[in-house]
């Protein structure tokens, strides 16, 4: 017989993609962001001590229409990181230079304390 499978009590980090997964697909560039169905019913689901790391490759030019937009929602995270590479754009740069410019793009927030 199967034993159900039981997961750890520990908090977990999610890894969540912002563009095409939690808004509409370059939302920011074209007529403003939209947050997709279903979202926040799931955003809603997440434990409140888990880690939320979202990841977009907006340019940091985009932080605080970003944040904002976040804010509004109620879409709460710990940190953002902007710049990622899109489709190709990785093959643009060596492998020094997009570990270096990439560990440059980032938005901490602090955590919040219930």
């Amino acid at each position: 017989m199967k034993q159900p499978i039981v997961l750890s009590h520990l908090a977990h980090l999610w890894l969540i993609d912002i563009d095409g997964t939690i808004v509409k697909h370059n939302g920011h560039l074209e007529s403003g962001d939209e947050l997709l169905p279903g979202v926040k019913a799931f955003w809603d689901q997440i434990p409140e001590g888990d880690h939320i790391v979202l990841l977009t490759a907006r340019d940091q030019a985009y932080t605080d229409q970003t944040v904002e937009l976040l804010r509004v929602n109620d879409l709460r995270y710990n940190q953002i990181l902007f710049g990622l590479p899109t489709g190709d754009d990785r093959n643009k740069r060596s492998e020094t230079e997009w570990v270096m410019y990439r560990a440059c793009h980032f938005h901490t927030k602090r955590l919040r304390l219930s």
